[in-house]
């Protein structure tokens, strides 16, 4: 059978289809000879999972909840809210971006060791290692930053509840939890 103008049009047309459904990052529909065809499919990949449900890939885009895909494995993000929902547009997914590409650079391992990461209005990022240790990283330089965070974990050897802040150059400074005494 021959490929026309008809059968162009309902590829094209299921093609449109497919790229709206935002778990599928490409999609190419091509037909062959003898009538077949060939469906490829690119799904995107949630980097983390938001507190909502659903998930946000690397370049930023916000994946809606599927219930058979299990993201809880994942670290969890959380972006400024508005109308009760995380916000991940404009500087949020700027954001999201930079920071999945700084995490790429540097030699600390992620996503593993990441429990979490909030983005905050002013444009901190608060990391929650996956031992509980809090880091707070400025509005920039995360590739700096991330660098001292990798040599600073196993030299400092921050506990549970402990915070790194990174905002400043050139030091790392480490916050205790406070810790229950005993007796009493």
């Amino acid at each position: 059978p021959r490929v026309g103008r008809s059968s162009t049009l309902r590829i094209q047309g299921s093609r449109a289809i497919l790229a709206r459904d935002p778990w599928i990052r490409r999609v190419e529909l091509r037909p062959t000879l003898g009538g077949t065809l060939v469906v490829r499919v690119e799904e995107s990949t949630p980097v983390f999972a938001l507190e909502e449900g659903g998930g946000v890939c690397a370049d930023g885009r916000v994946l809606p909840p599927r219930g058979e895909i299990d993201l809880s494995g994942l670290p969890r993000l959380r972006a400024p809210r508005r109308e009760g929902r995380a916000d991940l547009t404009g500087a949020a997914t700027e954001m999201v971006r930079h920071l999945c590409a700084a995490l790429d650079r540097t030699p600390w391992t992620w996503p593993s060791g990441l429990g979490s990461v909030v983005l905050q209005e002013g444009g901190d990022v608060l990391l929650t290692t996956g031992r509980g240790v809090e880091v707070v990283l400025g509005p920039e330089g995360w590739d700096r930053r991330l660098s001292a965070l990798a040599a600073a974990l196993p030299l400092l050897r921050p506990g549970p509840g402990d915070r790194l802040d990174l905002r400043f150059e050139r030091q790392v400074i480490l916050a205790p939890a406070p810790r229950l005494r005993g007796g009493g």
